[in-house]
């Protein structure tokens, strides 16, 4: 069973959704759509270290996570953890990295369908002209979260 948890930030509101005691998603959403669970302690422990990272005192989360893909999209999103904050790479050096140079579109679909905001710093990700497009959360949320890690 599915257990709900959000956060208010600075850009808007966070939904966390847990199964078993791991992270399944965290996303932005507009309004709360489900009841919170305000006993789970992964959901606390997650908005703790969400409050944490937003007033600038994490930078690396610990959090029992289910990223559930394809074999490609795992990838992506495993090497995409390892873009330290304040630092951007584009889509074909992501591509790179992985071992699929011819692939940079296929990079930024398998971005589009993160299901962990933040956490999988997809928002590190950015064009070849290191322009600020293709974020699933609009550009305001993705130019917002570079300027918190670059300061």
């Amino acid at each position: 069973m599915k257990k709900y948890g959000y956060l208010t930030t600075k850009i808007g509101l966070i939904e966390i959704a847990v199964v078993v005691g791991q992270v399944v998603k965290i996303s932005f959403v507009n309004s709360r759509q489900f009841v919170e669970d305000s006993s789970d302690m992964v959901i606390a422990n997650c908005q703790q270290q969400l409050t944490m990272y937003f007033d600038r005192t994490l930078t690396e989360f610990n959090l029992p996570l289910a990223l559930k893909g394809t074999p490609f999209q795992e990838l992506v999103w495993s090497k995409t953890c390892s873009i330290k904050a304040g630092s951007t790479v584009t889509y074909q050096e992501l591509a790179r990295k992985i071992g699929y140079p011819k692939a940079s579109r296929a990079v930024g679909t398998a971005l589009a369908k993160n299901p962990l905001a933040i956490i999988v710093p997809c928002h590190r990700v950015v064009n070849k002209n290191k322009n600020i497009v293709n974020y699933l959360y609009g550009a305001d949320i993705k130019k917002f979260l570079l300027a918190q890690e670059s300061k």
